[in-house]
């Protein structure tokens, strides 16, 4: 008899919790229902106080000024008259640029033009006169493929001998080898090498 009042008891009060969990839910949502609208309308009028003299505008500022960031990147491309190449080079923001902004680069770096400028990557361009360094011939030497890097007056100099065996290669590969394959750019070098391993 005295469980009976006591399981009795229990859910009285688990009764009464249910319907105070359920009163507090539906009070939020109510709450989360309701529209809150805010309109803000521009008005033509000019803006006066006790600080502005009248025929006198205000000037509005701009709070979001863009400056370079600590780890911002920083897109160099150099055009080439001589050979037609355009050359990007990325790198991060030099601790000088740090916290700049357009202007102050420009002052910085007044022999390049700023294409584009953000908190995030700045882009620098630049023209030469001469021809860039990616131009390569690719020969037999002692009997392995070796890289020459081919200079503005056309002289040729070995880079690198690259340990691909020619005896190796198909005949064809040998031939124009043995003349010396142009190459332009490391992109093509990088595919010439690939095949030829």
């Amino acid at each position: 008899m005295k469980y009976k009042k006591a399981i009795g008891i229990m859910l009285v009060l688990i009764f009464i919790v249910c319907i105070g969990i359920g009163n507090y839910i539906y009070k939020i949502n109510e709450i989360s229902n309701i529209n809150i609208k805010s309109i803000t309308e521009v008005s033509n009028q000019k803006v006066t106080d006790e600080c502005t003299k009248e025929g006198e505008e205000l000037i509005q500022t701009n709070w979001t000024e863009k400056k370079v960031s600590p780890n911002a990147t920083f897109i160099y491309k150099l055009s080439y008259k001589k050979c037609g190449h355009t050359i990007k080079k990325y790198d991060t923001a030099p601790q000088i640029t740090v916290n700049n902004t357009k202007e102050e680069l420009e002052k910085i770096y007044s022999d390049w033009t700023i294409e584009s400028f953000s908190n995030n990557e700045v882009v620098l361009s630049k023209t030469e006169e001469g021809m860039c360094d990616e131009h390569y011939v690719l020969k037999n030497e002692e009997g392995q493929v070796a890289i020459y890097t081919i200079k503005e007056n056309g002289e040729e100099n070995v880079l690198e001998r690259t340990g691909i065996i020619i005896k190796y290669l198909p005949e064809e590969d040998q031939k124009k080898l043995k003349e010396g394959i142009r190459i332009d750019g490391h992109e093509e070098l990088n595919r010439y090498l690939e095949d030829y391993e």
